[in-house]
């Protein structure tokens, strides 16, 4: 291999190192917003917009978060196939034991890290309180009223939530997609 070469591997392992990195700090700043849309609540108790507003926006802000950790989960697996593959480059069989295993395959599916199963269920924690609170604040005693007292602003915040679901499945849908086409098209150098 020659040595141009070598540096060209080696400094494109160390920027989707950082990248990796990044994605991982994009968590951190998705979820402060997300905690942060509580403060919205505030601005209810002060009456400068109303309940079904502040959970409509506390739904958005939720399913923005989810949105950020699928791609953080899939931009931190596609990394690490090229990670593997340029490790391919410069590592032998007998390196799988001696140093680590990882360059040898890849993940099967676009699995998340740990790291980011708990930032996703943060995330569809505080969505669910969010929700429930509203439901049982604005939309169960309406129940036994007449449904001339029907009020559309009340089913805001699960139009956000409907219209949400169907982007984060999409989404996901694509990133999937999206891995097993690398995986597919960039299958790496076999070692023996």
């Amino acid at each position: 291999m020659s040595a141009g070469r070598e540096d060209f591997l080696i400094a494109q392992y160390n920027q989707l190192m950082g990248s990796i990195n990044r994605h991982l700090t994009v968590i951190w700043q998705s979820l402060t917003a997300l905690i942060g849309s509580f403060t919205i609540h505030t601005l209810v108790e002060k009456n400068v917009i109303s309940m079904d507003i502040a959970v409509s926006l506390g739904v958005l802000v939720a399913i923005w978060s989810v949105c950020h950790i699928i791609d953080a989960g899939y931009w931190y697996n596609h990394n690490l196939v090229i990670i593997a593959n340029i490790e391919r480059q410069f590592m032998t069989a007998s390196d799988a034991r001696e140093i680590h295993y990882y360059f040898t395959g890849y993940r099967q599916s676009n699995e998340m890290i740990v790291h980011l199963k708990i930032q996703m269920g943060l995330a569809i924690s505080i969505l669910a309180a969010v929700i429930v609170f509203h439901f049982m604040d604005r939309v169960f005693p309406g129940f036994s009223a007449p449904i001339s007292n029907f009020d559309l602003k009340r089913s805001f915040p699960y139009m956000c939530l409907g219209s949400g679901f169907l982007i984060v499945w999409l989404l996901y849908s694509k990133r999937s997609k999206d891995y097993n086409e690398l995986i597919e098209r960039s299958p790496g150098k076999v070692i023996k």
